[in-house]
């Protein structure tokens, strides 16, 4: 009966140690489900007086007014864009011409008729005004116009740092 004790306890240590070893080995899942609620932001950018800038035989010098903003009556900019301003000769000879670009009082850089990049801040009204002076060379006959094209794009974010 000694033996068949010794077997019996030894079984009964086998079966508390297996069944402490799987709890030990166990694990605990949760799943938690998280709603996020987004929303998504208005970028709001206009040219205001964007007409075409005519060239006659009467008028060799024109000059433009024209602003760009980033407000309306209603709403303002809620992101951090760029923008920048392509010009477009219809029916002219652009080496007959001479441009000149100011922004904000400002001569601005012009590279195969593309402008410099501006920026166009968030949630703070920004009004930026342009004079665009033209200037065409040749008496000769003059038909054609200069058309303005704004492009614009959203800046990317900030990193955060946590």
């Amino acid at each position: 009966m000694n033996g068949k004790w010794k077997i019996l306890l030894l079984f009964i240590l086998f079966l508390v140690l297996a069944n402490s070893i799987v709890i030990t080995i166990s694990k605990c899942i949760i799943k938690e489900s998280k709603t996020l609620g987004t929303n998504v932001s208005k970028p709001v950018i206009r040219l205001e007086n964007n007409n075409d800038l005519e060239l006659t035989n009467d008028n060799l010098y024109n000059s433009k007014k024209f602003n760009i903003m980033n407000y309306t009556n209603n709403e303002i900019n809620e992101v951090s864009l760029s923008y920048y301003i392509e010009i477009v000769y219809t029916d002219i000879d652009k080496s007959q011409i001479e441009i000149t670009l100011k922004r904000n009082d400002k001569i601005v850089n012009i590279t195969e008729n593309i402008t410099e990049s501006f920026p166009l801040k968030a949630s703070e009204k920004q009004n930026d005004q342009f004079v665009l002076n033209v200037n065409y060379k040749n008496n000769s006959d003059v038909t054609g116009k200069i058309e303005l094209k704004l492009h614009s794009y959203q800046n990317p974010p900030k990193e955060v740092v946590s």
